[in-house]
């Protein structure tokens, strides 16, 4: 069993992810799931680096958000890590919480765009969590200008709506400080990293617009 991909002995996968060229969201491998709304727990964030090796995932955390590193040794350049996240949410309307822990680069812009949204208030409201509706995608154009190569980004997109109480069932396992599941022996994974949290921006809907 791969302990990042299940719960406890469950079969059920705990990951989320975001596939930008079919613009769907799903659980695993197989599972695909609509959002409309989803809640976070800020608390649970790390960041560190990430890769897909040997038809695995492999990461390497950062002492605490915010601390610069080095990306860890590689043997060549098709083997390099990526900057990372990890944050437990919760998706209204779906059973269980899941751990979105990537590495790609839209998602990564995604994600940052819902910390802008939030950070600078993240203690200001108690043990309420920042909640949030998913509004679609953007499409970013990037260049090189030495090589002249060009690329875009599938960035999902998100409005804050507010500071919620925790929803039922976003209750987490038991977890190591970069929110891994300490369940089954699994060694947590430290190193260090870097991040950045603009300021925080106002916007979101009405509370006659929100099912909760």
């Amino acid at each position: 069993m791969n302990i990042l991909e299940t719960m406890n002995d469950s079969t059920q996968s705990i990951y989320l992810g975001y596939r930008g060229r079919e613009e769907c969201w799903y659980v695993g491998k197989e599972e695909t799931i609509d959002i409309e709304y989803m809640q976070l727990d800020w608390k649970t964030l790390a960041t560190g680096w990430g890769r897909w090796i040997n038809n695995e995932f492999e990461y390497h955390f950062d002492e605490a958000p915010g601390i610069t590193s080095k990306m860890p040794p590689i043997n060549n350049w098709d083997e390099r890590y990526k900057r990372a996240f990890s944050c437990w949410v919760m998706v209204h309307g779906y059973e269980n919480p899941l751990l979105y822990r990537r590495f790609y680069s839209g998602e990564s812009k995604g994600f940052q765009g819902m910390l802008d949204l939030f950070w600078n208030q993240r203690n200001d409201n108690g043990n309420q969590l920042p909640t949030f509706k998913f509004t679609g995608k953007r499409i970013d154009k990037n260049k090189n200008e030495k090589t002249g190569k060009e690329w875009t980004l599938t960035v999902p997109t998100w409005d804050f709506v507010k500071f919620a109480d925790r929803w039922e069932n976003f209750d987490l396992p038991d977890i190591d400080k970069n929110g891994t599941p300490t369940f089954d022996d699994q060694e947590p994974l430290i190193a260090n990293g870097d991040v950045t949290y603009p300021s925080s921006q106002e916007k979101g809907l009405t509370d006659s617009d929100i099912p909760f």
